[in-house]
C-alpha cells in the first residue's frame, strides 16, 4: 500500500494544470489594454470594443506576409467582441497583432508559453533481496528514488558486476539505514538495468525504462509458487521447516544465504510435485559446520519466480550444559 500511495502521489504531482483561461483585451481609441498577454495553448483571447473603429489583426505591420492569416476581425459599435482560441498545438513564441487603421502605434503581442509537464518522482522500495517494483517505466526527465526499508544494499547501474556490463557507469550508491535514499534523473530515453552488488548472486536486480514501454523483458510467467510460508520455528537454534505450495510440478532450488549475500547451504535442488511440500534446513553450512547466530535468508526459486524469507538463528541452548 505504501508503494501504491507513493506512486499515486507522484502521478498527481506529474499532471500539469490544464484549465483553459480567457484573456481580455479592451479596445478603445488608439489603444489595446493590455498591450501584451501571456497565454497557454487552449486559452482564448477576447478583444472587447470600448470606442472607435478598429481591427484585431495578427501581424507585425501591414507588409507582414502573415498579416491577417491567424485572425482579422473588425471591432466597432456593431462588432463589440472577437474571440480567438490559441490552438492546442501552438508552439511557444510571440504573435504580434495590430489595428489596421492605426497600425503605426496601436499594436500588441500574444506570447504563447507552452508549459512543460512536471517531472514525476517514482519510488523503488529496497528490502531484503528485492527492489519493489523491479520493473519500472518512466517518462524522460522523471526521477527514480531508491528508498531503504531493510538490509544493506546498493543500486548500481548495469546488468551485473562483470566488467563487460560497465557496472556503475551511470550510478552506484549504497542503500542502507545510514544512506536511506538515492535519486537519479533519467534525462534520456533507454532501458537501464541495475542490480545490488552484495546480493547479485541472489538475483537482486531491476530495470528502469525511460521514454517508452518496457520491452525486451519476458512477460512474467504464471505463478509457480502460490505459497511460501515463513520458516518455523523462527527464531531457532536448530532446524527450521519451510512449507511451500506449487501450482505445477516444477524444478526447485531452495538455498540459504547470510545477510551479506554469501551462499551458506543448498537445502534442496530438484523437481517437486504440485501442492504442498515441506523442506527443512538443519542449520548446517555447505562445509558441514553449524551456522552461527545471525540473520539468514532462504531463497526459493521455481522457474523464473524467486521468493525469499528471513531466518533468525540464535545460539542453541542445547550446546550449553549446566
Amino acid at each position: 500500500m505504501r508503494v501504491l500511495s507513493l506512486l499515486l502521489a507522484a502521478l498527481c504531482l506529474a499532471v500539469p494544470a490544464t484549465h483553459a483561461a480567457n484573456h481580455n483585451i479592451n479596445v478603445s481609441n488608439f489603444m489595446f489594454d493590455p498591450t501584451a498577454v501571456v497565454v497557454n495553448p487552449g486559452d482564448t483571447v477576447t478583444w472587447t470594443w470600448i470606442s472607435g473603429a478598429h481591427t484585431a489583426t495578427n501581424g507585425a505591420n501591414l507588409s507582414d506576409p502573415q498579416l491577417g492569416l491567424r485572425f482579422d476581425a473588425v471591432l466597432d459599435f456593431e462588432n463589440i467582441s472577437f474571440q480567438w482560441e490559441v490552438p492546442q498545438d501552438e508552439p511557444a513564441g510571440v504573435i504580434p497583432f495590430l489595428c489596421r487603421p492605426h497600425n503605426f502605434f496601436m499594436t500588441g503581442t500574444i506570447t504563447v508559453d507552452v508549459p512543460q509537464p512536471t517531472a514525476a518522482r517514482h519510488d523503488v522500495i529496497v528490502r531484503d533481496f528485492e527492489f519493489d517494483p523491479a520493473q519500472l517505466s518512466v517518462d524522460v526527465g522523471d526521477t527514480v528514488c531508491w528508498v531503504w526499508e531493510s538490509g544493506t544494499h546498493t543500486t548500481t547501474s548495469g546488468s551485473g558486476s562483470n566488467p563487460i556490463f560497465n557496472p556503475g557507469a551511470l550510478w552506484s550508491s549504497p542503500i542502507s539505514s545510514a544512506a536511506p535514499e538515492f535519486c537519479f534523473v533519467f534525462d534520456s530515453p533507454g532501458t537501464f538495468p541495475y542490480f545490488c552488488i552484495p546480493h547479485e548472486a541472489m538475483d537482486m536486480r531491476g530495470v528502469v525504462v525511460a521514454g517508452g514501454p518496457i520491452t525486451g523483458i519476458p512477460d512474467q510467467p504464471a505463478r509457480r509458487i502460490t505459497e511460501f510460508q515463513p520458516p518455523f520455528p523462527n527464531p531457532s537454534g536448530a532446524a527450521v521447516r519451510m512449507v511451500l505450495r506449487l501450482a505445477t510440478r516444477s524444478d526447485v532450488d531452495l538455498e540459504v544465504f547470510d545477510i551479506r549475500g554469501r551462499h551458506v547451504s543448498t537445502v534442496y535442488r530438484g523437481s517437486l510435485d504440485s501442492g504442498y511440500q515441506v523442506l527443512s534446513w538443519d542449520g548446517m553450512t555447505e562445509h558441514g559446520h553449524m551456522a552461527g547466530a545471525g540473520v539468514y535468508f532462504a531463497r526459493l526459486r521455481a522457474g523464473d519466480e524467486v521468493l525469499t524469507r528471513k531466518i533468525l538463528r540464535i545460539e542453541n541452548d542445547g550446546h550449553h550444559h549446566h
